[in-house]
């Protein structure tokens, strides 16, 4: 998940990266986040379109108003931010990223009407 657009020129848009940076994920997902004082459009992965088809990477885009019903943003707050491990040389960036690994997670998507649900599977 990440704040703006994948793959765009402009940092204050999004998140400027390349393909070849994010070709191992299984999902992108674009949140229309608004912290900034400004909410860029998202891309619907429109940079990275073909790249993401061809590679069966799962995308999506989450707005912060009518259009997305139900968003949860802090789903992964429980969770252990891996980035520092990965990164021990980016301490600026500790309180900005967070990598994590959920279990059992899924998602479900419906083409047809757009409407897409994540969520995580519980113990019994």
């Amino acid at each position: 998940m990440t704040p703006g657009r994948v793959g765009t020129s402009s940092p204050e848009l999004g998140v400027p990266v390349t393909f070849a940076s994010i070709s191992n994920c299984c999902g992108i997902c674009e949140v229309s986040d608004n912290r900034a004082g400004y909410t860029p459009e998202l891309s619907y992965g429109s940079h990275l379109f073909q790249d993401l088809v061809e590679a069966d990477i799962f995308y999506c885009a989450v707005w912060n108003d009518h259009r997305t019903p139900v968003y949860e943003e802090h789903f992964f707050d429980d969770l252990e931010n891996h980035f520092a491990q990965i990164c021990p040389d980016m301490e600026p960036l500790f309180s900005m990223l967070r990598v994590v690994e959920p279990e059992n997670l899924y998602i479900w998507n419906d083409v047809k009407s757009g409407r897409t649900l994540c969520g995580r599977k519980q113990e019994i």
